[in-house]
């Protein structure tokens, strides 16, 4: 799980975030939507099994590009 910037916030970098966070299924479907300008936690129950199966499906990984970080 990673965390999301939700609501105007000033990170420690000095970016302006909006917020707006949302969870997405694979299947492009909007699950959960946080509110802009607002502290907000957003939380889903999300199906492993149903990501493995649409991954199956839509192999979009095999088209990656070689690359490292650093």
């Amino acid at each position: 799980m990673s965390p999301a910037v939700t609501g105007l916030a000033l990170t420690a970098t000095a970016i302006i975030t909006r917020g707006d966070s949302r969870i997405i299924n694979p299947q492009g479907e909007i699950i959960a939507t946080a509110d802009p300008h607002q502290a907000t936690r957003l939380d889903a129950e999300l199906s492993l099994s149903a990501l493995q199966e649409y991954r199956e499906k839509f192999p979009a990984w095999r088209d990656a590009d070689p690359f490292t970080i650093g």
